[in-house]
């Protein structure tokens, strides 16, 4: 008999089958079980992809009750398993490198949830009788010992259980991400870092109040008006996180650069940002402005490639292929940036109909979709032509918009009527049923809301 034939294994068959009868299945962690006919479904058509895992000893289910649930909605008396023998573990007669088998994360994790009542247990006995506590291994608890058993270091099983943890949660994308892990389609480190940026943005959306919480009038504000005469008492909002505008860029414009930094520099809070298109010729001036007050910190400059012609700067023999968008922050850091964002934003071709300057909502897009999260609230004190609002309530932010043009005020406002209209046709021809629209389109049931909006926009 080989050495290798002499090894202890951690599953004792791969194909190995058990009757479900068979299995003992003690109080669990998971208390909601999701879409069981759908996991059904997919079993039935694609096989099951990842067999339950049980205890050698004495059939305890360690994991996969949903798929437990699906197999006997199929009327199957059977599932493929995999056993553990964690008696074994728990006595240390594993090692890394004589017995390591490679595992799922879906098993790592559940091998350590099964030893920790052991563990506990072995403490207690040994609390009762007088004995000190002994560390099983140099690391110390079971953490260490299944760590070291599936061979990946103890933070790595961390990010693991909460991988799983997630996925038990029942939420689809993180199921997705626990089969791509579980597959080697992704790593621990990467799915990691999804749910943890996940974590972050969930936190900043419950610090305000969600958007299909908000009535329409107070969801949307405009106001024709100067931005440099409205009083926060006007606003609608205690704050708004984020400035995004697309001001003039000539040098004649360069006092509203001034009111601009004036108005950021007052209203914004600490880790608020101010975003804003601007040209080349002017920028060395717009920074002088800025420099003027101090608690708006530069902090990146964005680069949006032009999609058509543009016009050539004569007086620098310039033909400009993008135009800059200055990153501003308020204090000494950005509090709502959650993702790593790239400084190239490629245009597409803007609407001029109503207003010759008009941008297009892609830039705008880009910059909302960073710079803040859902549910906060973003303010352009330029209008223009309304792209930063549609860009906004796509994406699930509030939106105060401020113009003092009447006119492009009120082409603006027909333009946001005009856009949300086509949100609305669009997501309607691909689902019939109203209820599962997406979010971002539910931000006005048109039909109720808009005369009750039109009236509020004109009073």
């Amino acid at each position: 008999m080989t050495a290798s034939e002499k090894q202890p294994q951690l599953h004792q068959e791969e194909k190995n089958t058990i009757p479900i009868r068979d299995i003992i299945i003690k109080e669990r962690y998971r208390k909601e079980f999701g879409d069981i006919n759908a996991l059904a479904d997919n079993i039935k058509n694609v096989g099951l992809l990842q067999p339950i895992v049980i205890n050698n000893e004495n059939n305890e289910l360690i994991d996969g009750q949903r798929r437990i649930l699906a197999f006997e909605s199929l009327s199957k008396k059977e599932i493929p398993c995999f056993k553990v023998d964690l008696q074994k573990i728990v006595l240390g007669e594993f090692s890394e490198n004589y017995y390591r088998k490679d595992c799922t994360i879906s098993e790592m994790v559940a091998i350590k949830r099964a030893i920790e009542p052991y563990e506990k247990k072995k403490a207690k006995e040994r609390m009762l009788a007088g004995k000190p506590c002994v560390k099983l291994t140099e690391g110390g608890n079971s953490s260490d010992k299944v760590a070291g058993f599936v061979g990946v270091s103890r933070n790595t099983l961390k990010k693991a259980e909460e991988i799983v943890t997630a996925a038990e949660t029942n939420s689809e994308k993180y199921q997705q991400l626990l089969e791509e892990v579980d597959s080697g389609k992704m790593s621990v480190n990467e799915a990691s870092k999804i749910i943890e940026k996940d974590k972050q943005r969930e936190e900043k959306r419950s610090e305000n109040q969600p958007v299909g919480s908000i009535p329409p009038e107070d969801r949307l504000l405009l106001i024709n008006d100067d931005f440099t005469k409205v009083s926060r008492d006007r606003l609608a909002s205690k704050r708004f996180h984020l400035i995004v505008t697309d001001p003039y860029y000539g040098q004649e414009y360069l006092p509203l650069y001034e009111y601009l930094a004036k108005f950021s520099n007052r209203e914004l809070y600490d880790g608020d940002g101010l975003v804003f298109i601007t040209g080349h010729i002017i920028l060395d001036k717009v920074f002088q402005i800025f420099s003027k007050y101090p608690d708006l910190k530069f902090w990146w400059i964005f680069a949006i490639e032009h999609s058509g012609p543009s016009a050539t700067t004569f007086t620098r023999k310039m033909f400009p292929r993008w135009k800059p968008a200055l990153y501003f922050v308020k204090g000494k850091e950005s509090a709502n940036q959650i993702d790593t964002m790239p400084d190239l934003i490629k245009s597409t071709k803007p609407d001029k109909s109503n207003h010759e300057m008009a941008q297009s909502t892609v830039e705008f897009e880009h910059m909302i979709k960073y710079l803040t999260v859902e549910n906060q609230t973003i303010l352009d004190p330029f209008m223009g032509n309304g792209n930063s609002i549609i860009a906004g309530l796509k994406l699930n932010r509030k939106c105060i918009i401020i113009e003092i043009d009447k006119k492009r005020f009120d082409d603006g406002v027909n333009k946001i009527k005009e856009s949300l209209n086509e949100m609305r046709t669009g997501d309607a021809t691909k689902n019939d049923n109203e209820e599962e629209l997406e979010p971002e389109y539910l931000y006005f049931k048109l039909k109720e809301d808009m005369p009750k909006l039109e009236k509020y926009l004109r009073s």
